[in-house]
C-alpha cells in the first residue's frame, strides 16, 4: 500500500502538478524564471512541508558553521509611535 501521507508523495504530487498545470507558476514570469523556479520547487518538494505533521520529521540538513568571532552588530532602538506605546 502507498503511503500517502509521507512527504515524498506529496513531493510526487507536487511535481505532477506542476507539469500538468504551468499556470500554478507566476505566468509574469519570464520562460527562464519559471522553468528555474520550477526546477526549484521540484528538487526542493521533499523539504516543504503542507501539514503539521510534516514538521515533527524535518529535513535531515548539513549544519552549518557561523563565525562567532564577529563583533555583535549594534544599531539604533527602534521608535515607537505615541499610538503604537498606548497599544502596548
Amino acid at each position: 500500500m502507498k503511503d500517502m501521507n509521507g512527504i515524498g508523495w506529496r513531493a510526487k504530487k507536487l511535481q505532477f502538478a506542476l507539469e500538468k498545470n504551468p499556470k500554478l507558476i507566476n505566468p509574469e514570469l519570464d520562460q527562464t524564471k519559471q522553468r528555474q523556479l520550477k526546477e526549484m520547487l521540484i528538487e526542493t518538494a521533499a523539504c516543504l512541508a503542507t501539514k503539521i505533521e510534516d514538521l515533527k520529521e524535518p529535513c535531515k540538513v548539513d549544519p552549518v558553521d557561523i563565525p562567532t568571532s564577529s563583533p555583535p552588530i549594534k544599531q539604533k532602538a527602534f521608535k515607537l509611535s505615541p499610538t503604537d506605546i498606548e497599544f502596548l
